[in-house]
């Protein structure tokens, strides 16, 4: 296990989600937490607290870049599908629990996040799996 590799993997796995989750967030994300701040404006926080959303993205990027070098994915492709494969499931998890739990997510949003978080796991996937293969001569 090359710990500097999975390191730098992760970091890059951060910033590539950052950009990508950008994107959607301005698409599709702002509106939904929009509406939900006017619901339950006692349950969401105004702003997103965004030191614990880099932590959680540290933390996905850290077990895909220790899956990525245990599985020895190193190509655009197979970090593509691994990446969207490993967020899905990922998201599966914690939507699941939030909707058997709470009454702040639809069936709708649920499987409209699990298909954005696939395309963005894929999209950093690849990313992290030429880093890492970069790192690895």
């Amino acid at each position: 296990m090359d710990l500097r590799k999975i390191l730098v993997g992760s970091l890059v796995g951060v910033i590539a989600s950052m950009a990508i989750g950008i994107v959607f967030y301005m698409l599709y994300y702002q509106g939904q937490l929009s509406d939900l701040q006017a619901e339950f404006p006692s349950v969401m926080n105004a702003e997103p607290l965004f030191a614990v959303g880099i932590l959680v993205s540290f933390g996905q990027a850290f077990l895909t870049a220790m899956y990525f070098d245990k599985a020895g994915v190193d190509a655009l492709k197979s970090g593509a599908i691994n990446g969207a494969w490993i967020s899905a499931a990922i998201w599966i998890v914690a939507n699941g629990n939030m909707m058997a739990m709470t009454k702040l997510t639809t069936m709708d949003y649920f499987m409209v996040d699990i298909a954005i978080s696939s395309v963005m796991g894929a999209f950093t996937g690849a990313i992290m799996a030429l880093v890492m293969k970069r790192m690895s001569k």
